[in-house]
């Protein structure tokens, strides 16, 4: 590089170093030419690579890089973490939530990656925090200490499947809450939303048993019927069945 390309350079190096035209072999000349030394020490501090670059000029200057590490005892700045996790479990956050936000606030986890529920999971597990699902880590009872019930407790009292529940929920027959998503749903039936309930279960039973008599196979009609009601569309009609009227004659 001669004289008056290194006075361009020094007049605009961010310039040319971030131009769409400068090729990486450039680049490195360009490191070469204004960096004389650079000093390496990964144990200086905890989690980080810690760098001096002695530049052309003599000059000196400091710095220092979160690294990948393998286990969250050599992570960079673990306390603040700890306080972090802390402060979102207190909220009420869910696993997956507190990782949502870490990583909105430029958290990375121990290898380089983003945050995952599994990962605040076990760091939760690491330092004794508490999980915030109202029954902790047991499994969910038939009914809460406030007299609603679970979705098995509902499964149960409503003689239907999991997943029948969730569609009584989504279709408001039932009320349902969940402190937060992820959380456990409490379930309050009413004597007029079990009867309709009831009723309509009674009908599908009926539907069911039907079916499984005309495939001759219970668990062939059951995964058939499935796939049909997963993605079936609920239409009330009212009128008499076209289906009963005699046929006109001709």
């Amino acid at each position: 590089m001669n004289e008056p390309d290194r006075e361009a350079l020094g007049e605009d190096l961010p310039g040319i170093w971030h131009s769409p035209s400068t090729t990486a072999a450039e680049r490195k000349g360009i490191l070469r030419l204004i960096v004389c030394e650079v000093v390496l020490d990964q144990k200086r501090f905890q989690g980080q690579v810690w760098f001096k670059i002695l530049w052309q000029t003599g000059a000196t200057s400091e710095h220092s890089l979160q690294r990948r590490v393998h286990t969250y005892g050599d992570y960079a700045d673990l306390e603040r973490l700890r306080r972090r996790v802390i402060e979102l479990n207190a909220a009420s956050k869910m696993d997956k939530e507190i990782a949502a936000t870490l990583n909105t606030e430029g958290f990375v986890a121990a290898r380089g990656c983003a945050f995952k529920g599994e990962n605040v999971w076990l760091l939760r597990t690491r330092w004794d925090i508490p999980t915030v699902k109202i029954n902790g880590t047991s499994a969910n009872p038939d009914r809460w200490p406030d007299g609603t019930y679970s979705v098995q407790g509902a499964t149960a009292a409503l003689g239907v499947t999991p997943q029948t529940v969730f569609d009584y929920l989504a279709r408001g027959w039932i009320e349902g809450r969940q402190l937060t998503k992820g959380q456990p749903w409490q379930i309050g039936l009413s004597t007029t939303a079990s009867r309709h309930c009831g009723h309509e279960s009674n009908a599908r039973d009926d539907q069911r048993r039907r079916h499984h008599d005309n495939f001759g196979d219970p668990t062939y009609a059951d995964a058939i019927l499935d796939r049909l009601v997963h993605i079936a569309h609920r239409i009330d009609l009212t009128g008499e069945s076209l289906r009963r009227k005699q046929p006109q004659k001709a």
